[in-house]
């Protein structure tokens, strides 16, 4: 199961992702025995508005729970030794540790503050130029005594992330006074590389998993299906089914449904490369992806793309449910 969000994200603001390699394995930290044994993972940070973000040039080369640009928070458990983790020094950006603890419920938060230290512009969301790739963490992974397959990771906009209100004005991210949410949160798979009894299969949104519910905006996601290389190539065909869908209803019935039947109906599941692979819908609200040539399978850490297309909900703000069957 995947989950994304339901939002108006009309308002400024910096989204996030990690990954491993090259965005093959997204939004999902690996379990391991030791930190020396943490496979380096990235973290990319995305304008998701049209408004310019800055990362102000601090006035001290030095990071502190005061002078940061983001703040990136994980419930206390996940992490092992997050302390120990690294950053590359090379890259221009310092880290700090801490605890943090939740202003509702008291409870304790591992975090990391992150420091750029030269300024840098993001231009408006859809532009060349409007994201930006963090050097390597190191020594880097969840503990592998977390139980749980996901956790919320939240990501909150420092004292010196600003953005362009208006041409050659520029305001603080998180101003607490004008309404602009301070930060943005993430549901972050938690894996065992070595689990052989979960399915073959990484799933992930690549990019932003947040959709506009308005009524009218036609959304669109791009889906990544990554084979783990657990059970070497894949196959797909139709005694080995290979489906995704959504959680459907009305939203009083069903609080994590995209929308109504009908309205997802509209939907438009459209595979990436349509030389190599097909989506049908089927009666049950359901899309069969299968390859174009029986013989074709999915290789190890090889991925299938999938364009969700035509997405309309005016469902609250929320998260909603895309589920993945995979029967090989």
């Amino acid at each position: 199961m995947e989950t994304f969000v339901l939002r108006e994200w009309n308002q400024p603001g910096v989204d996030f992702e990690f990954y491993y390699g090259n965005e093959r394995i997204i939004n999902t930290i690996y379990k391991k025995d030791t930190i020396e044994d943490a496979v380096p993972i990235h973290l990319k940070l995305k304008n998701k508005s049209e408004k310019k973000i800055k990362f102000k040039a601090p006035e001290e080369q030095k990071v502190s729970e005061n002078e940061y640009h983001i703040l990136v928070k994980f419930p206390q458990g996940v992490m092992l030794d997050l302390r120990e983790s690294e950053i590359e020094s090379s890259g221009g950006w310092e880290v700090a540790y801490g605890v943090v603890k939740d202003s509702t419920s008291n409870a304790p938060f591992e975090s990391i503050y992150f420091l750029k230290k030269e300024e840098q512009e993001l231009e408006g969301r859809g532009v060349e130029g409007d994201n930006v790739v963090l050097p390597p963490l190191q020594k880097f992974c969840a503990d592998p005594g977390y139980e749980d397959d996901s956790t919320n990771v939240e990501l909150w906009y420092g004292p010196l992330l600003e953005y362009m209100k208006e041409e050659g004005t520029w305001c603080p991210l998180n101003p607490n006074n004008e309404g602009v949410p301070v930060y943005v949160s993430k549901t972050i798979t938690v894996a065992d590389p070595k689990g052989k009894g979960n399915i073959p299969l990484h799933v992930g949104f690549k990019g932003s998993n947040t959709i506009l519910n308005d009524g009218k905006e036609q959304n669109q996601l791009t889906l990544r299906i990554t084979n783990t290389g657990e059970r070497g190539k894949l196959s797909f065909t139709d005694n080995e089914p290979f489906k995704v869908w959504f959680e459907t209803g009305e939203e009083q019935e069903k609080p994590y449904a995209l929308a109504e039947v009908e309205k997802v109906k509209g939907i438009r599941v459209e595979p990436a490369d349509l030389r190599k692979w097909k989506a049908n819908q089927e009666t049950d609200g359901k899309w069969l992806i299968s390859p174009e040539k029986i013989s074709q399978g999915l290789s190890e850490l090889e991925y299938i793309e999938l364009e969700i297309k035509n997405i309309v909900t005016n469902h609250p703000t929320g998260k909603a449910n895309l589920y993945l069957e995979y029967g090989g």
